[in-house]
């Protein structure tokens, strides 16, 4: 089973850097204010990665798919970085719905 193909692995280590920095840094400089933003910090750190993803993927890629390969050369999952973005960015949108009071 192939899990990623090329660099395909920076996207968990992105996901990794910008959840240590969401939970770490902005945890500890807001601390829990009852506002919910804790998860307002990682809906944050997300987009932030999906921008970073999408760029890097896009560069990355664009060789090999104006050359005419067939395979993605850099993906996880089957699934080319950049699409991942779309990804963090649906998670960065559940961070800030669950962030909100009932």
């Amino acid at each position: 089973m192939v899990l990623w193909r090329g660099w395909g692995i920076i996207i968990t280590l992105l996901l990794a850097v910008a959840g240590a920095f969401a939970g770490s840094y902005l945890g500890h400089q807001y601390g829990d204010t009852g506002t919910g933003f804790p998860q307002y910090g990682s809906a944050i750190a997300l987009v932030i990665t999906a921008v970073i993803n999408w760029f890097v993927g896009t560069a990355m890629n664009r060789p090999q798919r104006e050359a005419g390969a067939t395979v993605v050369p850099h993906s996880l999952f089957g699934i080319p970085m950049e699409w991942w973005s779309i990804a963090h960015l649906l998670g960065a949108v559940a961070f800030v719905i669950l962030a909100r009071p009932l």
